[in-house]
């Protein structure tokens, strides 16, 4: 019907941890965060694609949205290491 439809498996990706790509990033030209990690997570990995010598491209993918008990500095902090923003239709 080319409605949208989003499904969340919750469970799926709350156990990555931005340790987990740091020895695989060497070479990496994009990190791709999505907010079903840990939003604190994808800001240390975006800090950590920062710090490297070889220019990272960083992309949000914001959904699924943030709740309103998510931290502001947090977002923020994300919007500012983000190159490039996604966000899905509400």
């Amino acid at each position: 019907t080319g409605e949208n439809m989003i499904v969340v498996g919750n469970g799926a990706n709350e156990t990555a941890r931005a340790t987990q790509i740091h020895g695989g990033c060497t070479t990496c030209k994009m990190l791709v965060m999505q907010s079903e990690v840990p939003l604190e997570e994808n800001e240390r990995a975006a800090m950590h694609a920062r710090s490297l010598a070889q220019e990272v491209q960083t992309l949000w993918n914001a959904a699924p949205a943030p709740t309103p008990q998510t931290p502001v500095a947090t977002l923020t902090s994300l919007l500012l290491l983000s190159d490039h923003l996604v966000v899905n239709e509400h």
